[in-house]
């Protein structure tokens, strides 16, 4: 119960943090198209669309792991492993899944 306490701000601000990112990041996704659209290609706009995105992407995972590391601090080490274990059993998953989607 108590941990749930401490674990309510650091899930509100990461909600709110990545709420925020993923709409910065449709938005830039959607003016990215729209350079690709254009009847002139802007190479160098282009360029920086990209490099925008990368920002983003990267700021989305920096909060990500600073929530991770948040949490880990409230955690048991036996908490600690069942929940890191999880995650790695998780992203194993995708990774086969996605492998397997491109093999039919």
């Amino acid at each position: 119960a108590e941990q749930e306490k401490k674990l309510e701000p650091l899930e509100k601000t990461l909600h709110l943090s990545s709420s925020h990112i993923r709409t910065v990041l449709a938005e830039e996704r959607m003016a990215l198209c729209r350079l690709l659209r254009a009847d002139t290609l802007d190479q160098k706009a282009v360029e920086q669309s990209v490099g925008n995105l990368g920002r983003l992407y990267t700021e989305q995972e920096r909060l990500a792991v600073g929530h991770l590391v948040a949490m880990r601090g409230l955690m048991r080490a036996d908490q600690k492993d069942k929940f890191f274990d999880g995650l790695i059993r998780g992203i194993c998953e995708k990774c086969r899944a996605k492998a397997g989607s491109h093999t039919h």
